[in-house]
């Protein structure tokens, strides 16, 4: 992969965008993203007392979400990006927000029911270990809710030149959302994916597309 995914370019990229990062989605996506997010998290099926980690957690949306649905769980949001976590903690009151690595989490072995990860494993360049790390915190038979770009759909051509006329409106912002093109086209397709996280102790047990085939989503169990 030709993008430069060190952990201190990702970050300076993450946290140049924060103040406008929720502005941005809403435009990219006309606001799709959050039904997007919602519906995804319909296949979680979790106790009452649930723990759920949200791993590159960045503004809470997906942790907000999670509180939302699951009222009686205990969230957490983990993110390196200290600004991203900032606005995360203007938004939402209850959950537990965390300045951490996904590649070297602080927590115990078999701590949480669920993990999810939304946009967020294709900006991390040791993705074997982060993958390994949410298979290691979560619990047997603990579920992770994965949501991301699939670049195949001739549809995703269209979002390439909504993102790159959204770009020349935010200049200031047109190196992060350039990289974000790139990641998302270098990245593995669903099946590749799968393969991968099926090496690392994850099955796969929904799947679903939306926008076209933009975006899927795909939920897998520790096994």
């Amino acid at each position: 992969m030709t993008v430069d995914k060190s952990p201190e370019n990702i970050k300076n990229i993450f946290n140049m965008i924060a103040k406008k990062y929720d502005l941005i989605n809403n435009l990219m996506s006309f606001s799709t993203h959050k039904f997007i997010k919602k519906s995804s998290l319909s296949m979680l099926e979790l106790p009452s007392g649930a723990k759920v980690l949200d791993c590159c957690c960045g503004t809470g949306d997906i942790s907000g979400m999670l509180v939302k649905k699951f009222p009686f769980s205990k969230v957490v949001g983990i993110d390196f990006s200290e600004k991203m976590l900032e606005i995360a903690r203007k938004k939402i009151k209850n959950v537990e927000f965390i300045e951490g690595d996904c590649r070297n989490m602080k927590f115990d072995d078999k701590t949480f029911d669920a993990v999810t990860i939304s946009f967020g494993l294709r900006n991390i360049k040791d993705y074997n270990r982060t993958i390994e790390e949410m298979h290691r915190v979560l619990k047997d038979g603990g579920q992770l809710l994965y949501i991301d770009f699939d670049k195949r759909k001739f549809s995703n051509k269209f979002f390439d030149i909504a993102v790159f006329l959204i770009a020349n409106i935010f200049k200031s912002y047109k190196a992060a959302y350039k990289y974000l093109i790139k990641s998302k086209n270098e990245f593995f397709t669903p099946e590749e994916l799968e393969k991968i996280l099926n090496s690392k102790g994850f099955s796969l047990k929904h799947q679903k597309s939306y926008a076209g085939g933009v975006i899927y989503s795909a939920l897998y169990v520790k096994s």
